[in-house]
């Protein structure tokens, strides 16, 4: 009996219809040389193979033909089985068979690293119920008095304002002072409300504002003299047609600086024409929006 050489690994279904597929390619790889083989015979006896001289004679020739017409029917015939053969392998199913036993279980593997790498944080998560509200914290320690500090003016009254050099706006109606920053007049600062006077020296932020009852015919505008002399910060340039003033800026001062608010005009003396009234003076807004300056003490 013959015997056949054990596979290892064994052939599966799969494997086998891969081997009966090859043996298939290799017979027709056969074939193909027995084709090759017979038309060499025919170039041999018609004298057309290259090197050869003369042919053979009518009865070669003959059974010749008849020995490749016999070789040719049996190449037909075994194409023919070859390829139903394979056919059949093409159409044959390769589903798996039944599980088999499981094998016996193999020895453990290294230990891999102790920890990996952190994954991406997650989404946040919603808001949680707000918790109830904690007791009362003691009471902070008092701030700083703001009139310790600052001094506030202002006229409300309306009051006509002259547009000369000796001519100051007044706060007669509103003041809120502290001692370091005083409200007088120019000789005294006693009894006056044009003059702030300032006690100690420092750096100063001062604020004012002039609203006019109406806008001015002529150009008008409104100046800072610090102890008697312009300040150029405080300068807002004369304009025909102003009716509010605006200026806020910081200097250092020295003490005993005074600090006095004019309307004025570059040309103030001259007599009404056209129908318009002499420009000697402007008439002030009644109401907070009239005249007002705050002086604040930011530092030494």
């Amino acid at each position: 009996m013959p015997t056949f050489p054990k596979n290892d690994p064994p052939l599966t279904r799969e494997g086998s219809l891969n081997e009966i597929i090859s043996s298939i390619a290799a017979e027709e790889l056969s074939l193909s040389h027995l084709l090759n083989v017979e038309g060499e015979k025919l170039q041999y006896v018609l004298g057309t193979m290259p090197g050869l001289d003369g042919a053979a004679s009518l009865d070669e020739v003959m059974q010749v033909n008849k020995s490749v017409k016999d070789t040719l029917s049996g190449i037909m015939e075994q194409q023919m089985a070859l390829t139903s053969k394979l056919g059949a392998v093409l159409k044959a199913p390769t589903l798996p068979g039944p599980e088999g036993p499981m094998g016996a279980e193999g020895p453990e593997g290294p230990e891999g690293p102790a920890e990996g790498e952190a994954g991406p944080d997650g989404p946040d998560g919603p808001d949680g119920a707000e918790g109830p509200a904690g007791p009362t914290g003691p009471t902070g320690a008092p701030g700083p008095n703001p009139t310790a500090i600052a001094a506030y003016a202002a006229n409300t009254r309306g009051s006509s304002v002259g547009l000369g050099n000796d001519d100051f706006i007044g706060f007669p109606d509103v003041s809120v002072l502290c001692p370091e920053i005083l409200l007088g007049d120019s000789s005294s600062m006693l009894g006056g409300d044009s003059v702030f006077y300032l006690k100690k020296a420092g750096t100063y932020q001062i604020s004012y504002r002039v609203t006019l009852s109406a806008p001015s015919v002529r150009p008008v505008g409104t100046r800072l003299m610090i102890s008697s002399a312009d300040d150029y910060e405080g300068v807002i340039a004369p304009t025909v047609g102003a009716q509010q003033f605006e200026c806020t800026f910081t200097l250092t001062m020295p003490k005993s600086t005074t600090i006095e608010l004019q309307a004025y005009s570059t040309t103030p003396s001259i007599p009404g024409t056209g129908g318009l009234p002499a420009l000697d003076s402007v008439q002030l807004a009644s109401g907070a929006s009239g005249a007002s300056m705050l002086v604040v003490r930011l530092g030494d």
